[in-house]
């Protein structure tokens, strides 16, 4: 399960802790405050480059973590591919950028966020995304349609109110780390 680093550790100061695998709870497919299913982790894998403190635009580049799950759960994987600035500028004309996540204003339904959005910034790992999103939506994915599938290019890692930009970690910066715990070309469908 992708979601943001900063998500995972016990308070935003620098030297925060990481939480405990199993203090954290997956929910796949939460109608309503009521899952289709439930699991904790059994490992949680942060980028090597994360340090959590007080929120920059840079920091957004690696904040992003894995979380393997304790018990298999019956769902289909999203591809993950990191795009071009080129392939993102079509995706925001065609208006195939959105995301999907579990605001403070519907904590237990699912909101659909259509019509980002979403160019890279100058080093490639971050994408700055304009959507409507508002607090709770750290971790959730950005995704694209690419040839017909709703594919991850991206996750969520803040909001900044005063230019009302988003920042997310691009799929660049994780994309190598799904193949290698899959052992599966993530990018391609899978």
């Amino acid at each position: 399960v992708l979601t943001a680093a900063h998500c995972l550790f016990a308070g935003k100061q620098a030297g925060s802790p990481l939480v405990a695998p199993g203090a954290v709870h997956f929910l796949v497919g939460m109608s309503k405050g009521t899952p289709a299913a439930t699991t904790v982790a059994e490992q949680l894998i942060v980028s090597k480059d994360f340090v959590p403190g007080n929120w920059t635009p840079e920091r957004s580049a690696a904040d992003w973590a894995l979380i393997v799950l304790k018990d298999p759960i019956a769902s289909r994987p999203l591809p993950v591919k990191a795009l071009t600035n080129e392939e993102l500028k079509a995706a925001s004309i065609e208006g195939t950028i959105y995301q999907i996540g579990y605001g403070m204003e519907r904590r237990y339904s699912p909101s659909v966020l259509r019509n980002c959005l979403a160019d890279l910034s100058e080093d490639n790992r971050t994408l700055m995304v304009r959507c409507l999103a508002n607090f709770g939506y750290s971790g959730s994915p950005i995704l694209a349609e690419i040839n017909g599938s709703p594919t991850v290019i991206g996750v969520f890692s803040a909001f900044q109110t005063e230019t009302r930009k988003a920042f997310a970690c691009s799929a660049s910066q994780f994309e190598e780390k799904l193949k290698e715990l899959t052992g599966a070309a993530i990018g391609q469908g899978r």
